[in-house]
C-alpha cells in the first residue's frame, strides 16, 4: 500500500509544504509527477528511466532496475540516498550508453548509494559508455559514500563522470571495474 503524507511545518517562519511518499516496496509509475519538497522513498523503478521534475525532491531507499538511465535530474536541490542501481546496460541503438543517475542539477546531494554493472549495450556498434552518476554542465553536486561496483571490467566505463562547466566534490567513494573510475572533462 502506497503511503503519501503531506506534512506542513509549523516550527520555523517561512518553511515550506513537503510530502513524503513511501512505496513500500511497490513499483514507481515511469510518469510519476513529482512535487517541490517531497521526499520519495522504498520503492523499485522498472521501465526506462525516472524523471525527477521538481526541485528539491529526495530519493531515499529504492531501487533502479531500468533499461538506459536510473534517474534522469536536472532540477534543484536533488538528494539520492541509499538507493541501488543495478544492471543498467543500455538500449537497442547503435550508439548505446547507460547511466545510474544522469545530470543530477544544480546543488544536488548523492550518498550513500550502490551502483552495480553499468555497462553500455553489450551488442553495440562503436560509442557509448556505461557511467555511474554523469554530472552535466551546469550541475553541481556533492559526491561521497557511494559503492560503484562492475562484475566485469569493460571500456568506456566510468564511475563518476564530470562534464565540462558542472562542478562536484567528490569524495570516501569505493570504485572498482570502471575504466575510467572519475573522469573530469574541461
Amino acid at each position: 500500500m502506497i503511503k503519501k503524507i503531506s506534512l506542513i511545518l509549523l516550527l520555523c517562519t517561512g518553511c515550506n509544504d513537503f510530502t513524503i511518499t513511501d512505496f513500500n516496496g511497490e513499483s514507481i509509475p515511469c510518469d510519476y509527477q513529482f512535487t517541490e519538497n517531497e521526499t520519495v522513498k522504498n520503492g523499485v523503478v522498472e521501465c526506462e528511466y525516472l524523471q525527477v521534475n521538481a526541485d528539491y525532491v529526495t530519493i531515499e531507499n529504492v531501487t533502479f532496475h531500468t533499461k538506459y538511465i536510473g534517474l534522469n535530474g536536472g532540477f534543484r536541490g536533488l538528494v539520492v540516498r541509499n538507493s541501488l542501481f543495478e544492471n543498467i546496460s543500455g538500449t537497442d541503438q547503435d550508439s548505446a550508453y547507460a547511466v545510474g543517475i544522469n545530470n543530477p542539477g544544480k546543488d544536488c546531494e548523492i550518498y550513500d548509494n550502490t551502483f552495480k554493472n553499468i555497462y553500455r549495450q553489450p551488442h553495440r556498434n562503436g560509442v557509448g559508455e556505461g557511467v555511474g552518476v554523469l554530472v552535466s554542465k551546469g550541475s553541481s553536486c556533492v559526491i561521497r559514500n557511494n559503492r560503484f561496483i562492475n562484475d566485469v571490467f569493460e571500456d568506456h566505463s566510468y564511475g563518476i563522470w564530470v562534464a565540462g562547466g558542472a562542478y562536484a566534490d567528490i569524495y570516501s567513494n569505493y570504485i572498482e571495474g570502471f575504466e575510467y573510475p572519475i573522469a573530469r572533462v574541461k
